[in-house]
């Protein structure tokens, strides 16, 4: 009887992971699921996931995240000590090399947002519930019917806590459950205003879906503009869209040459305009 059972989901791969994972001699139960239709998403990959597990435990790794030895066994001691518990461990940035001003806020925000949660008396929130490294009881996960597969690859976890919060489910930081996050890898300014914009739609449906939460979404504070630029940038969100859109990526290519010529500060000011921006396009689409 196998302990452990890994189940990979494959949605999107370019490559031949599912082959190499079919080849692999694992010491463990193996199993690999493949999504033939592109982009479902991860909430629909983890749901898939969880609906072939057979374990007590549920274990949600990101694909780019690397674990270390002592993470599985830091996740059961955890629910072992604190049954019925959502559990979070950390995943650091591991940035090698030279490091850009991109990366290296990237860094800072995991490493200021696992150290909060680490703090005695850290009172924790939906925004806390990060899937990355995430474990629960499965007969939670189904209990509140899992990830909602509709959201657009942003804050699909956050939504799923908070149903979990709401369902009275604890959560637990477990220090031990360390992983290295590779998201650096393949995140780049483009991919990170992406993001913005997909998160400007999740936190719409979250808005809908959970109208006691709506005064803590970013969109709520966003709405209050407060001098002529900020009502220009809403202009173009709202209004002028594909306009914005080309304004946008113009700029966007003046942040490079900021970071040869060691502007930091300039720098950090244009790139959270950018993702204001496009923050408030993904609100104005959904």
């Amino acid at each position: 009887m196998s302990l452990l059972d890994v189940m990979v989901v494959t949605d999107r791969c370019v490559d031949d992971t599912a082959d190499v994972l079919d080849r692999y001699a694992a010491p463990f139960r193996l199993t690999v699921l493949v999504l033939r239709d592109p982009d479902q998403g991860p909430a629909r990959a983890r749901n898939l996931a969880a609906a072939s597990a057979t374990g007590q435990l549920l274990l949600f790794i990101d694909d780019d995240v690397e674990p270390t030895p002592s993470l599985v066994m830091a996740h059961v001691q955890a629910h072992q000590e604190h049954s019925g518990r959502i559990v979070i461990g950390p995943y650091v940035p591991s940035l090698r090399g030279r490091v850009g001003y991109l990366r290296q806020r990237l860094r800072k925000w995991w490493e200021d947002k696992f150290h909060a949660m680490q703090q005695p008396g850290h009172r924790f929130s939906y925004s806390d519930i990060l899937s990355g490294n995430l474990s629960l009881e499965t007969r939670m996960f189904h209990h509140v019917n899992g990830f909602d597969s509709a959201f657009p690859c942003a804050h699909e976890d956050y939504e799923l806590g908070i149903r979990l919060m709401n369902a009275d489910a604890a959560v637990c930081f477990a220090p031990d459950a360390f992983a290295l996050h590779h998201e650096h890898e393949s995140t780049n300014l483009s991919r990170t205003f992406q993001r913005a914009r997909l998160e400007g739609r999740a936190d719409v449906l979250i808005g809908y879906r959970h109208p006691d939460i709506r005064s803590t979404l970013p969109l709520v504070a966003l709405q209050h503009i407060s001098g002529v630029l900020e009502h220009f940038v809403h202009l173009l969100a709202y209004r002028c869209g594909p306009l914005g859109d080309a304004c946008a990526c113009l700029i966007q290519l003046i942040l490079k040459p900021m970071e040869r010529l060691h502007f930091h500060k300039r720098w950090e000011w244009l790139y959270r305009g950018l993702r204001y921006y496009w923050y408030l396009r993904g609100v104005a689409e959904e």
